[in-house]
């Protein structure tokens, strides 16, 4: 069976102040009306089984309001609370645009983003900076400062990452 907006609209209702998702009619062996759809998952999403597919509360969101997302494409939290629902919170993107904007990776032991200690002792710039991209490492260049490398990698992330950029708070 092929899942499309209207099947989803048939199905569910979606609360658009808490960004829950309800069954509306149940299925075979699933749901009972006005029970919450699926259950929060240890990945901290909320998932389901819609007709015998694995379906996360996100993408029948976002399927119900703008019908189905392009293929190779994701559902991204725009906040990064996976549990957030709401279809404001909500948008397509690519993968790699995705774990751009994901809290996976916490700043290192100096504090910030893409800045490190250069391995060199003699130097006047003993800080370097570096982004991925397109899953390659790009160099910055090297800073006097931990501060002005921040900055290198706050533009970069802007350039290469948009709205999808977790900047360097100095």
């Amino acid at each position: 069976m092929k899942i499309t907006k209207e099947l989803l609209c048939e199905y569910f209702d979606y609360n658009p102040v808490t960004g829950q998702l309800f069954w509306k009619k149940a299925t075979y062996r699933r749901g009972t009306c006005g029970q919450e759809y699926g259950s929060l998952k240890n990945n901290g999403y909320r998932a389901g089984s819609f007709f015998g597919k694995k379906c996360y509360t996100h993408q029948i969101i976002w399927s119900m309001h703008h019908g189905p997302y392009p293929k190779g494409m994701v559902i991204d939290h725009i906040d990064r609370v996976r549990s957030n629902n709401l279809i404001s919170n909500l948008r397509v993107t690519t993968n790699a645009l995705n774990c751009a904007n994901s809290n996976k990776h916490k700043p290192n032991k100096h504090g910030l983003r893409g800045v490190m200690m250069t391995h060199y002792k003699n130097t006047t710039t003993p800080w370097r900076a570096r982004i991925s991209h397109n899953g390659k490492g790009v160099y910055l260049g090297c800073f006097d400062t931990k501060e002005k490398a921040a900055i290198a990698f706050n533009n970069a992330a802007l350039s290469l990452r948009g709205e999808f950029a977790i900047l360097n708070e100095l």
